[in-house]
């Protein structure tokens, strides 16, 4: 078992040098076009099954459903707005 701990600071403009990667992040979209970038700074398989992952992500507003969402998931949101309607 690894016993080390080392700090990964969360840059909000991604890598320092490839920034932050276009890319297709949300799921059934019913309202709105999304544009998203991400980047995954850390991710750490855990327990052989679950993994870890810490990084950014940015995107235009949309709507989307979701239904059984697959993970736990904390989000610190740094400017703009998330609304969560449940059904």
């Amino acid at each position: 078992m690894e016993n080390s701990t080392s700090v990964v600071r969360l840059l909000p403009g991604g890598d320092p040098i490839s920034g932050l990667t276009p890319g297709s992040h949300a799921g059934d979209v019913f309202e709105g076009n999304p544009v998203e970038a991400a980047h995954r700074f850390f991710n750490k398989k855990r327990d052989n099954i679950k993994s870890v992952r810490a990084g950014v992500y940015e995107g235009s507003a949309y709507a989307e459903k979701v239904v059984n969402y697959p993970c736990d998931e904390m989000a610190v949101i740094l400017q703009g707005e998330v609304e969560i309607i449940d059904e």
